[in-house]
């Protein structure tokens, strides 16, 4: 109930916001200069609103400020902090002199705790008005705001990962995926919007890895939680159950491997990892949007960034 009311606090905020442009896509109160503050500070460390995929989507902006000489803060949840090194430090002495970088859901955060003249430049990424893959569209909007056209160059893969990022391939439990020879992954699991993924897409989703898995082995991606939440038998279908077992870098490690040949799973953070490492994804979105936003959130959720679509299938 706590958190129901919090997120009913969060889009009455949202709604009363002022700042706003691209269609209420951004909300912000601060100067076109960017020059006039000491820097740019990613603020994310909130794990109810910013799940892993949410923060994921910052990575290719943090990336470019910091190859144009901007200086970047990055606050994010604990589990994604390997993701941000080597930006990841206390917040500034005075942070009213940064621009702060987020979701929109988390403005009354920023508001309670820098101030409400806090600098800000917010991202609605559930806003209709978001036409392109999500990391796109923050850093054209970031570079259109305050007037820095080199800034959005295309986004490469190696945007998204630390310049000296090694996977932990050799970790005893990324070894026993290896061991396995060509497999398939499955993440049936969601970490939001639960209402709009009905019973039957989940099943269709399990159903047709059943169908497309042949001779390869099945690994079984998911936390802990997922797994004591589920009374699924998985007997015939799963080879080697990884859920609860893995930390993010093993999870990234898994996903880096070449004999992963499929990932079947729901718009998570998992098909973002796969978009990374241009695995064949097939994947049962979540549904139930309003009339007409099924085909826009495509367009903005199923790619990490903008590439050809060629290795996600929707199943409808």
């Amino acid at each position: 109930m706590r958190l129901n009311l919090r997120k009913l606090t969060v889009l009455a905020d949202t709604a009363l916001a002022g700042g706003r442009s691209r269609g209420g896509s951004v909300l912000t109160n601060a100067g076109a200069d960017l020059g006039q503050y000491d820097g740019v500070l990613f603020f994310m460390d909130e794990p109810a609103y910013m799940h892993l995929g949410d923060q994921f989507f910052f990575r290719p902006l943090i990336t470019k400020l910091t190859e144009h000489g901007v200086s970047v803060v990055v606050r994010p949840t604990p589990a994604m902090a390997p993701l941000f090194a080597p930006h990841v430090a206390p917040l500034p002495d005075r942070p009213e002199r940064w621009v702060i970088v987020s979701r929109s859901d988390l403005r009354p955060l920023i508001r309670e705790q820098f101030g409400a003249e806090q600098p800000h430049i917010l991202f609605n990424t559930m806003a209709r008005a978001v036409d392109r893959p999500v990391s796109n569209y923050i850093l054209s909007a970031f570079a259109d705001h305050f007037a820095l056209p080199d800034l959005p160059t295309p986004i490469r893969a190696a945007d998204y990962l630390p310049a000296d990022f090694t996977p932990p391939v050799d970790s005893a439990v990324v070894q026993q995926v290896t061991a396995l020879g060509p497999v398939v992954a499955l993440n049936n699991y969601i970490d939001s919007g639960q209402h709009r993924l009905t019973p039957a897409r989940r099943d269709h989703l399990i159903e047709t890895m059943r169908r497309e898995k042949g001779a390869r082995k099945a690994i079984h991606l998911g936390s802990a939680g997922d797994k004591a939440g589920d009374e699924r038998d998985y007997g015939g279908l799963i080879d080697l159950d990884l859920r609860g077992r893995t930390t993010l870098l093993e999870l990234i490690a898994i996903l880096s491997l070449k004999t992963v040949q499929a990932v079947y799973c729901h718009d998570t953070f998992v098909l973002h990892l796969a978009n990374l490492y241009d695995i064949p994804a097939r994947v049962s979105f979540r549904r139930h949007y309003l009339p007409g936003a099924t085909a826009q959130k495509r367009r903005a959720f199923a790619c990490l960034f903008e590439k050809p679509l060629r290795t996600i299938t929707f199943l409808d």
